[in-house]
């Protein structure tokens, strides 16, 4: 079904259409300013939405178990998505998200896995935890705030490859934990900080690029912890190869190599 709201419609109070599985579209007047928590939860049946201009937050839930939405367009003026507002929507492949996004809440696009490319735009400042776990089919992801927190891109398979870029200085708990795919990363030389299980039980890691040219910071024990690194390389600036030899748990690779050209 196709549901047309009057324009008079300012706010959309939470849970107010949640489990109506027989909606298939819904148009939105440009007034809404307030769609509540949980609004659209288990829409199951819900494909597409086009989101008013004057809203500015997606609250917690608020698309969650959406399992036919295929696409959202986001407005311009958007600042927030909260706390599992599009958990477990299957359906989508692919997020734009605007230029004035500002916050991604913990577990807002967790178990996603149809969502196969994911580009974070510079005005995002602050992520949550665990924000596309599970994301199974993602394949490309452009990142860009300073931290990559827990549980990121936990059980993310499809992820062949990642850079971090510049300007990230943190890499989490458990970010990449069992990426089982994972084979190759490529590590910005502003990363100085690695949490416990960062790229842990990612067995088909083969190749890790780390352009710094000293050892990181801080890091514990266990970044790599079930990655069987002994099978791996890691390639550091030449100045910083034999450090990393020297330094647990670099040593633990199977080969340190010098970055060719360095």
């Amino acid at each position: 079904d196709l549901v047309i709201l009057p324009e008079s419609v300012k706010t959309i109070e939470q849970e107010a259409f949640r489990g109506c599985t027989s909606l298939h579209s819904i148009i939105l007047p440009e007034r809404v300013e307030l769609i509540d928590w949980a609004a659209f939860l288990g829409c199951t049946n819900l494909e597409t939405i086009q989101l008013p201009s004057s809203l500015h937050q997606i609250h917690m839930e608020t698309f969650a178990h959406c399992t036919n939405l295929r696409s959202i367009s986001f407005p311009n003026g958007l600042t927030t998505i909260a706390s599992n507002a599009f958990a477990f929507c299957t359906s989508l492949t692919k997020l734009s998200l605007p230029e004035s996004l500002i916050y991604i809440e913990s577990r807002a696009f967790v178990g996603c896995t149809g969502l196969t490319s994911v580009s974070l735009p510079s005005s995002v400042i602050k992520v949550g935890d665990q924000i596309f776990e599970g994301c199974t089919g993602l394949t490309s992801v452009n990142w860009s705030t300073i931290t990559i927190m827990p549980g990121t891109f936990l059980d993310c398979t499809g992820l062949t490859e990642f850079t971090v870029p510049e300007g990230v200085q943190d890499i989490r708990s458990d970010a990449f934990t069992r990426c089982e795919n994972l084979a190759v990363v490529r590590i910005a030389s502003t990363v100085g900080t690695f949490g416990p299980r960062a790229f842990a039980e990612c067995e088909n890691l083969a190749d890790v690029y780390y352009y710094r040219d000293r050892l990181p910071d801080y890091c514990v024990d266990n970044i790599f912890e079930d990655t069987y690194v002994n099978y791996s390389t890691l390639h550091v600036p030449a100045s910083a190869v034999e450090a990393f030899r020297a330094t647990f748990p670099w040593s633990e690779f199977g080969k340190i190599e010098a970055i060719e050209g360095d």
